[in-house]
């Protein structure tokens, strides 16, 4: 498995050729799926007293970010995405790069159902990149009670 540090920008389009874009830490925004503070690394599904003591397959696994998303509201018209890729190896055997070294992009609906809207591909290593979805139907700006992004642009990265 290859482990991902997720970096998705979001941007609304602009006259110009070349849209502006505001990136933002996902560590500031909401991150779910990690069960441990006391993380080697950001993204890490184990804590870090884990290693040396589970096996060393286990561990390794563990450093993959499966299962992680970071929930953020946006009135952007369009995403764009940045992450890093921590293996050459952007597939393997049993897995293709998008599944292994991928971005998934779910959107609640007004109907409050969560629904595919996206993917963010890999294509080499270290960093990945790409437009996400473009030209969305801007949502009205999120309530100051939520957890909100820029209307201008919004990018998510670990910090090192």
């Amino acid at each position: 498995m290859l482990r991902r540090h997720f970096l998705p920008l979001l941007a609304l389009p602009a006259a110009a050729q070349s849209p502006t874009l505001d990136w933002h830490s996902a560590q500031k925004l909401r991150i779910e799926g990690l069960g441990f503070k006391d993380r080697k690394s950001p993204y890490d599904l184990f804590p870090l007293r884990a290693e040396g003591v589970v096996r060393n397959a286990v561990w390794t696994l563990s450093r993959d970010s499966s299962g992680v998303l970071v929930r953020f509201l946006t009135s952007s018209a369009s995403l764009h995405a940045r992450w890093t890729l921590t293996s050459k190896n952007l597939a393997s055997a049993n897995i293709t790069a998008t599944a292994a070294s991928g971005l998934d992009l779910y959107a609640k609906t007004d109907a409050g159902r969560w629904q595919w809207l996206s993917i963010g591909k890999p294509t080499k290593f270290p960093d990945a990149s790409g437009v996400l979805v473009a030209k969305l139907r801007p949502a009205p700006p999120p309530d100051a009670n939520s957890c909100s992004t820029s209307p201008a642009a919004t990018a998510l990265h670990p910090s090192k």
